[in-house]
């Protein structure tokens, strides 16, 4: 429409101007060129013509120029229309295509959000490093109920304190580089706080139009705790394998280096795994001579090839370490046919040899041992049985009425005799049996040791008149030497034994008793010129119950522990006992024991008899359950002029406490019914504790009287001497 009337007005104004200008100028040009005016009016005609003519060719040529313009945009309107219809179509299969495309799309994206929503993985998309958007699967690791309780909090809340920096940074690089974050392990943190071990990839994502990052999280918790479990199990296999008592080694069937070695096998072995691996080298090393190599090599490899596992095991092999050492070993193969695998298992037996051997030889002594405490028990018996026969055969005569006044008292000395004899045998089966108790009962005093030999000497006089034996005194000390701290009671003893043992083997003759000391120590020295002891005996005369002769027809008595008694007790106070004895001509027996610097003012003094206490005014507490021993008790004390109280046990011995304030000094036995004597003595001590109670029991060991000697004000041990109790009376009874 508007082409149409641009070419109108063109057409228009062309005849418009072109007549106003041929109207104004034709003439006066035409006048300028022909003056005469009749010339002019017959050319008017022309005139017309010319305007007609020259109009006409400016019409045809702005007609034909419009018109091919017309056909040439017509043509370009067809081709374009074409092109366009051409385009329409592909516009409306395009279109219909991206309908289509559009749908599918949507379609996708709807199955894709929903595969998100429900993936079993938890997944979610983080923008401003907060949650944006978190799958269900998300939900349920961190604890929540919906989406909600996620949505727009801050991721690093859910990152545990340890990791958060890292993570951090990461995110900050991933929102920077636009770059696929890798799988990395660490740990998040659940709403309730509780840590779990997670596996999480990031690759970077828009999410409504806002950088972020598209992240999955796999909850490795469980296989991290599998691992764990593993790695223990591992670990705890390993130190088994590592410190089980046998070596252990692996190989395959096909291969010469062994797989596994244990530290055992290394320890064993005394070489290092990597000189031990190789087959070949373990022989050469193991087996550093030839001969006995090819022996136990042809031995091993011969059961091996046999295929046979009963075969395949070899005791007593020896071995060399690299050390030179030479080991004893017993080893065992075991195939395992399924897994291509030898297992070769190796045990050190050397110390197991040499145990075996020692058993053998502890055997032997154990059965000596044996055959020694049957001759010792047999004896025993009879050693019990000739004191006793000789009191109560001696008292069963003394009963006679008839008998003389000396008769009597030298049976009664007979008696008193064969006691103290059965009493000492008594003692020495106590102190053997405190010795394999182990029990220790040493008790260091300042003694005297001339006290000490006179008491032993005493002790021994009737057997040495009895033998003619002249017994030479030699002491070479001086008055202030002969103070020492040692125990009394077990040197005493041990002299004892030894004079007894020098007396007993001494048919005639002397026997020199010596004694000395220097700074350091003090020498006893009992020589006897009697039978002597074989060099053969001498190496066992310290063993217990050893004796030098056995059997029905002995010569000599004794119960066989005694110098197995001396040993023990100068050894606990610190000193050596020596034997030098040659058969046919006597024995020396040498005791050595610490010596102490002590001046004669050390040495306790003896307290002054006691001759104007008046006994009547005392009222002395006999508690006691034997009624025998009660008797004797009261015997000694009524002869002192004291009035005595007697309570048969612990409770009647508390209540005579309580009601009557006269009583001075009570005897206390331990063992008795209703309530024993230490318990007893400790309620005394509640009721009146300055009243003196002195234990008087037959519990002798030093162990018992360790245990109850701590409420008594002193202690006495059966059978009693009424000296010693006459002694104890006068020492706390005094006025």
């Amino acid at each position: 429409m508007n082409m149409k009337l641009k070419f109108e007005y063109k057409i228009t104004l062309a005849y418009l101007v072109l007549g106003s200008l041929w109207i104004l100028f034709s003439d006066k040009v035409l006048y300028h060129f022909i003056p005469d005016g009749i010339k002019l009016t017959a050319l008017q005609t022309y005139k017309g013509w010319f305007y007609v003519i020259t109009t006409a060719v400016l019409f045809f040529y702005f007609i034909k120029h419009h018109l091919n313009k017309n056909r040439t945009a017509s043509f370009e309107l067809k081709n374009k229309t074409e092109e366009y219809y051409t385009l329409y179509e592909e516009y409306k299969s395009q279109a219909e295509n991206l309908n289509i495309a559009k749908e599918k799309v949507e379609e996708s994206l709807q199955q894709f959000k929903l595969l998100i929503e429900n993936a079993p993985i938890p997944i979610f998309i983080q923008t401003d490093e907060c949650f944006a958007y978190v799958n269900k699967a998300l939900c349920s690791l961190y604890g929540a109920e919906n989406e909600n309780e996620l949505i727009h909090t801050v991721v690093l809340d859910r990152i545990h304190p340890d990791y958060k920096d890292f993570v951090r940074e990461r995110i900050s690089t991933l929102n920077k580089q636009q770059l696929i974050a890798p799988k990395i392990e660490y740990r998040h943190l659940k709403l309730d706080d509780t840590e779990i071990d997670v596996e999480v990839m990031a690759v970077p994502f828009k999410y409504h139009d806002k950088n972020g990052a598209l992240v999955f999280i796999r909850d490795i918790t469980s296989i991290k705790q599998y691992i764990k479990e593993i790695e223990e199990k591992n670990y705890f296999i390993q130190k088994v394998l590592d410190n089980l008592p046998i070596g252990i080694a692996l190989h395959k069937f096909n291969e010469g280096t062994a797989t596994y070695l244990n530290k055992k096998f290394e320890e064993i072995y005394g070489w290092p795994a990597k000189e031990l691996r190789d087959i070949k080298t373990f022989f050469e090393k193991v087996y550093p001579d030839e001969d006995y190599r090819s022996k136990i090599t042809s031995i091993i490899m011969k059961d091996i090839e046999s295929g046979k596992a009963e075969n395949m095991h070899w005791e007593n092999i020896e071995i060399t370490q690299k050390s030179g050492d030479k080991r004893i070993i017993n080893a065992v193969n075991i195939p395992l046919t399924e897994q291509n695998t030898m297992v070769s298992t190796v045990m050190d037996i050397t110390t197991q040899n040499l145990f075996e051997k020692e058993l053998i030889v502890a055997k032997e002594k154990s059965e000596e041992s044996n055959r020694l405490k049957t001759a010792f028990l047999n004896n025993i018996s009879h050693e019990f049985r000739t004191p006793l026969n000789g009191m109560l055969g001696f008292l069963d005569l003394a009963l006679n009425e008839n008998l003389d006044h000396e008769k009597k008292r030298e049976y009664y000395q007979i008696i008193k005799e064969s006691s103290t004899q059965f009493l000492n045998i008594l003692t020495d089966v106590v102190e053997i049996s405190e010795i394999q108790s182990k029990i220790d009962n040493t008790k260091i005093t300042t003694c005297n040791l001339n006290e000490i030999i006179s008491n032993v000497i005493n002790e021994k006089r009737t057997q040495l008149n009895k033998k003619n034996i002249e017994l030479r005194l030699e002491l070479d000390c001086k008055e202030e030497e002969l103070l020492i701290q040692t125990d009394y009671h077990k040197l005493e003893r041990s002299l004892m034994h030894v004079l007894d043992n020098a007396i007993k083997f001494t048919h005639e003759g002397n026997i020199r008793f010596n004694c000395k000391r220097d700074k350091h120590e003090v020498e006893i020295s009992v020589t006897d010129n009697g039978i002597g002891i074989s060099a053969e005996e001498q190496t066992r005369i310290f063993e217990p119950f050893r004796q030098i002769e056995f059997g029905e027809t002995r010569n000599y008595g004794g119960n066989g522990i005694g110098l197995s008694l001396v040993k023990f007790n100068i050894e606990r106070l610190g000193g050596k006992v020596s034997l030098e004895s040659e058969s046919g001509k006597g024995t020396k027996v040498v005791l050595r024991i610490p010596a102490n610097n002590l001046s004669p003012d050390s040495f306790p003094k003896k307290e002054k008899a006691m001759s104007n206490i008046n006994w009547k005014n005392k009222t002395i507490l006999i508690v006691e359950d034997d009624w025998v021993n009660y008797q004797f008790l009261n015997e000694v004390v009524s002869d002192l002029g004291a009035k005595t109280l007697y309570a048969k046990n612990g409770l009647e011995a508390i209540d005579l406490c309580k009601g009557s304030e006269n009583i001075d000094l009570v005897l206390m036995d331990i063992k008795m019914p209703e309530m024993n004597g230490y318990e007893a003595t400790k309620r005394i001590k509640e009721i009146r504790p300055d009243l003196i109670v002195i234990a008087q029991s037959a519990y002798a060991l030093q162990n018992e009287i360790n245990q109850y000697k701590d409420v008594f004000k002193s202690y006495i041990t059966k059978p009693i001497n009424s000296e010693t109790l006459i002694e104890q009376l006068k020492l706390h009874l005094a006025d």
